[in-house]
């Protein structure tokens, strides 16, 4: 008999690049060095600081926001007690960490790199008024809607829930991040429980809102991520209608890109590109004129970003809850 074993180290041994005419990536899938306990950890959203140390925020209350430095190293672990469901994060000018609370708390929660709270912005605790159910599964069940004894499903509640969205509430419910434009003004998505867009002041008061639910230009079915570009033009991912938009800072609609059919998720750029990326497995790249100039991945590829970010080189780093069993968070290197 004979007996061979095959490699452990596929991973690394084989090279897997993303190429699309001028643009190639090769993909790390190994560049984080997690310590044991955080092995699988899911990583829901990420920002990259200016020394290109990486924080990332996970689903697991116990560890919410971690930080990595530019090789990949875990260096420190941050904010328990402080968040019920963490999503977006965006390192500050100042340092801080504005850290979006995608569940009960309902609030986008400001804190220092050691994990002190500074501020809230919304109520704490206080949903906005959009109308959403937080208990649409068992209202389906109490309407007839479903049988009493359907088993849970979490993806019909979770689009069920988004039905019952019927207007633009104030901040916020179930907010998905928040950002600062060079401005100094900030400009957050209140997706999971809501469909707006809030503007405040450089001093964190709050000046308005805009979008509200649905199909038409404008409206979203999920605003997820947000970025501000080199022009202090705001892009908001609005996941489920599969596109982008774009405004000024006063919420005026300067574009629209539309059929980003892997479901666009969170939105970066660096001084010459802006980058989408999907959650169902890709990355578009347009230039500064809203031209699709680049899209690599494919529908359930590796490149499930949930989240996406980039460092002072544009290499990019996909947050990809999909992948939790094995490393959810995937360096794309430009070669």
């Amino acid at each position: 008999m004979i007996l061979k074993h095959g490699s452990n180290s596929r991973a690394s041994n084989a090279e897997l690049v993303f190429r699309n005419g001028d643009f190639a990536y090769k993909l790390n899938t190994e560049w984080a060095k997690w310590p044991n306990h955080l092995v699988g950890v899911p990583v829901a959203g990420g920002c990259c600081d200016k020394d290109d140390n990486i924080w990332v925020t996970t689903r697991w209350n116990d560890h919410p926001v971690l930080m990595l430095d530019k090789d990949g190293n875990f260096v420190k672990d941050i904010g328990k007690g402080l968040f019920s469901n963490l999503h977006g994060i965006f390192v500050t000018p100042a340092g801080t960490l504005l850290c979006a609370d995608a569940s009960t708390h309902h609030v986008v929660r400001e804190i220092t790199v050691d994990g002190e709270l500074v501020r809230d912005f919304g109520n704490f605790d206080v949903p906005g008024d959009s109308g959403f159910d937080p208990d649409i599964w068992m209202n389906l069940k109490r309407r007839g809607v479903l049988p009493c004894d359907a088993p849970y499903d979490v993806d019909l509640e979770f689009y069920e829930g988004l039905k019952t969205i019927v207007r633009a509430g104030e901040p916020f419910n179930k907010p998905t991040r928040m950002i600062m434009a060079s401005t100094g003004e900030y400009f957050a998505c209140d997706g999971y429980g809501n469909a707006a867009v809030h503007k405040f002041d450089k001093d964190g008061k709050y000046v308005k809102t805009w979008g509200g639910p649905g199909y038409d230009v404008g409206q979203y079915r999920l605003p997820h991520g947000i970025w501000a570009d080199k022009l202090d033009r705001i892009w908001v991912a609005d996941r489920e209608n599969n596109r982008v938009h774009v405004y000024d800072t006063d919420g005026n609609q300067i574009g629209m890109v539309d059929e980003l059919n892997l479901r666009p998720a969170e939105v970066w750029s660096d001084e010459n590109y802006v980058y989408i990326g999907e959650v169902d497995g890709g990355v578009s790249i347009l230039d500064m004129d809203m031209n699709v100039i680049c899209q690599i991945g494919y529908y359930y590829s590796p490149l499930m970003a949930h989240g996406l970010c980039g460092d002072s080189k544009s290499n990019l780093y996909i947050q990809a809850l999909h992948l939790s069993k094995t490393n959810n968070l995937l360096r794309l290197e430009r070669i």
